[in-house]
């Protein structure tokens, strides 16, 4: 996905397959958002955009990193099953927006650990 790929989709707001979040640290959270689009018809989770304004806050390199490790993390010890997702980075200029696409699952029901 190219820039203007991501903020078309921004600017469409949040849906039943769009999720924005502007940081993630919470595994359980984020755990929960992945089953969810896992058990229907799969989505995406935008993360460096603010979900209520729709405001870009993009990420340092260091955010980056740690968001990325915590999403591969979530997904294969979180979810049950685990699933597989697809994390790629956008450059923003000014850091970058991890954008998740996570596929419809096919070993439904997906659950989080708890």
């Amino acid at each position: 996905m190219n820039r203007e790929q991501l903020l078309k989709l921004i600017s469409l707001g949040e849906t039943s397959t769009v999720q924005m979040k502007e940081r993630i640290d919470d595994a359980a959270k984020i755990g929960s958002e992945l089953v969810a689009f896992s058990n229907s018809h799969g989505g995406r989770l935008i993360v460096g955009v603010n979900d209520k304004t729709g405001n870009v806050n993009s990420l340092n390199f260091e955010e980056l990193q740690r968001t990325t490790q915590l999403l591969g993390n979530v997904a294969s010890d979180h979810v049950v099953p685990p699933i597989i997702i697809d994390v790629e980075t956008v450059d923003m200029g000014d850091g970058g927006v991890v954008v998740v696409t996570v596929k419809e699952g096919t070993n439904k029901p997906y659950h989080d650990n708890k």
